[in-house]
């Protein structure tokens, strides 16, 4: 179940980038290039991410933990 869970999460990020048009060579690289065009919409993208991702693990190594396994 931990592996159809992971797939299906990656599965809706990949979506998410291909409908938001971030998956030109282009725009990702302006993400890196911060004194020309930056990729705010991407950056905040990935952001947003990140911070999922922080929060589900905190979630789910605390609820290993009550389980105490």
């Amino acid at each position: 179940m931990k592996h159809i869970n992971a797939l299906l999460t990656g599965l809706v990020f990949g979506v998410g980038i291909a409908i938001a048009g971030m998956m030109t060579p282009a725009t990702v690289f302006n993400v890196f290039d911060s004194a020309g065009t930056w990729a705010l919409g991407l950056a905040l993208f990935l952001a947003a991410g990140t911070a999922g991702t922080y929060a589900h693990r905190g979630l789910a190594t605390s609820q290993i933990t009550a389980k105490g396994a």
